[in-house]
């Protein structure tokens, strides 16, 4: 009887510590149950988080728009600057090439009729300075220099370099110039001294002397 006995406590004593143990497992169960209850939907966390990331997207998007609206109104600016700029030289060049000549011959008050300036150049009756005939070339310059000198009192023009004229040219400056009142001062390099005119004033050696 006592074999049976102790056998039966035995029993009783395993039977006890497995029903603590699983007492035990039960609470630890409850407790990991409790705590997965508290933690979020990982499904709606991750939808969430898919929304997250497309709202930055836009965000990201819309700087991106807006720093290149910025960088078309600066372009736009500086392109409506240079249009601005572009329209205000034209217009100079305008009034330099059309106006200013006109009002220049009229400021210089030039008696030369039919004169005026055109891209290419002056012209004296729609005719170009080149194109007329040396007679009427040596009119125009002398009527120019003697209208710079109207009102003066002496009536004395001076000419340089008439070595560069031709002989045509000379022929018929020296023609023109003794039917009017004016006298005359003219340079006139000469290398070859047979060619000086009587009367004229030669510099020889540093020195003025008259060629008689």
């Amino acid at each position: 009887m006592k074999t049976h006995k102790s056998r039966a406590e035995e029993l009783k004593s395993v039977s006890d510590e497995t029903n603590k143990l699983l007492r035990e497992e039960e609470e630890r169960l409850s407790e990991m149950n409790k705590l997965t209850e508290n933690l979020p939907n990982l499904e709606e966390h991750e939808k969430k988080l898919v929304e997250i990331r497309a709202k930055v997207a836009d965000e990201e998007e819309r700087a991106t728009q807006h720093e290149e609206y910025l960088k078309a109104l600066e372009i736009k600016k500086e392109w409506e600057e240079a249009e601005q700029q572009s329209k205000n030289l034209t217009a100079i060049i305008n009034r330099l090439r059309n106006e200013l000549p006109t009002e220049i011959m009229n400021e210089a008050n030039i008696p030369v009729p039919g004169l005026r300036f055109d891209d290419n150049g002056v012209k004296v009756n729609d005719v170009p300075f080149d194109l007329m005939s040396t007679s009427e070339q040596v009119a125009f310059v002398l009527a120019i220099c003697r209208a710079r000198n109207i009102g003066k009192k002496l009536k004395i023009l001076c000419v340089d370099r008439l070595e560069s004229l031709d002989e045509e040219t000379f022929r018929e400056f020296q023609k023109q110039i003794k039917a009017d009142n004016y006298q005359y001062l003219v340079t006139y390099v000469q290398h070859n001294k047979d060619d000086i005119p009587g009367g004229s004033f030669v510099v020889r050696n540093g020195e003025i002397r008259r060629n008689d």
